[in-house]
């Protein structure tokens, strides 16, 4: 019985150990470059408590308002996921050489180049995501110009404050607004130059992933019997100058009002045709006007002339 009873603690012994070799030799936080991490996973409830912590800390950071979008539905797939999340997050302050605590187990795993965790590369930032520091920019070089959307941003007392004044006198963008989705509405009302790395993101999103209107992809149902040309979003102009508009993906011209969008072949032959008509009214109007001007100083100087019996040539 004693022989037995040392055998069971003898194999007991041996088992823990052999369990406990082999988690430390997979303690991909320790040394993320070995051969059994390519099937390891960060655990999603740790996830979920780096991204909550990191954009409570700083809910400026682009990739915040990636994940506030997610939250309220606006985005879905699977960059909503708290991995792809905080990779977006960790990735933007580590281009700006910022450093968050709670970047640091995501900086363990995916900074080493040797990295063997496949959800570095599966799960890693979107591709052409902007910073934090790029999306702040050209939100200031856009509204350089005067335009509704520019006003979403807020001053420290909740006073709307022109975003060319983001990151100064304390103009700044509180939740649930963001950088992503004040760049979006002034991208969507003109694009211009600075929108470029924006859509390049949009247009790049991989597969299983929708951020909808932020993209502006909603395509409208086409009225019956009529080709749609765009996506049912109306913008005034392209910073491009003339554009020809041939996918469902483009936004439509918005003609005279912001309802009035050129989504079809026809609106536009009417939008031409309606121009030109314009014009000559227009001329017409002021032909009329400058003849009846006319007429009546003249019959001011004749009745003049009468009185004061001059010669009108």
């Amino acid at each position: 019985a004693i022989r037995s009873l040392f055998l069971k603690n003898i194999l007991c012994g041996m088992l823990i150990f052999l369990v406990t070799s082999t988690l430390s030799e997979c303690d991909c936080l320790a040394n993320s470059a070995q051969t059994c991490c390519s099937d390891w996973n960060y655990p999603s409830k740790n996830a979920s408590q780096d991204l909550t912590s990191l954009c409570n800390s700083a809910p400026i950071i682009f990739g915040c308002g990636i994940s506030r979008a997610c939250a309220s539905k606006s985005i879905s797939g699977p960059a909503c996921d708290a991995f792809p999340l905080i990779s977006n997050i960790c990735w933007d302050m580590s281009a700006a050489n910022l450093t968050l605590s709670d970047c640091d187990n995501y900086n363990r795993l995916c900074s080493p180049l040797d990295t063997a965790v496949a959800q570095c590369t599966s799960q890693g930032p979107l591709p052409h995501v902007l910073t934090t520091a790029k999306a702040k920019s050209d939100i200031i070089s856009l509204c350089s110009m005067e335009m509704k959307s520019c006003h979403l941003c807020s001053d420290n007392s909740g006073r709307s404050c022109n975003c060319a004044n983001l990151g100064s006198g304390g103009c700044t963008i509180v939740p649930p607004a963001s950088l992503l989705s004040v760049l979006s509405a002034i991208c969507m009302e003109m694009e211009m130059d600075e929108c470029t790395a924006f859509f390049e993101m949009c247009d790049s999103l991989p597969s299983g992933n929708n951020f909808g209107s932020l993209c502006h992809k909603q395509v409208q149902t086409p009225t019956s019997g009529s080709k749609q040309m765009c996506n049912g979003q109306g913008i005034v102009m392209f910073a491009s100058g003339i554009k020809a508009i041939t996918t469902n993906s483009d936004m439509c011209v918005a003609f005279i009002f912001e309802n009035w969008l050129l989504d079809t072949p026809g609106k536009h032959v009417a939008a031409v045709i309606g121009t030109l008509l314009l014009g000559v009214v227009t001329q017409l109007l002021e032909s009329i006007s400058s003849n009846q001007r006319h007429s009546f100083w003249q019959g001011k100087v004749s009745v003049a002339c009468v009185v004061k019996k001059c010669d009108v040539i």
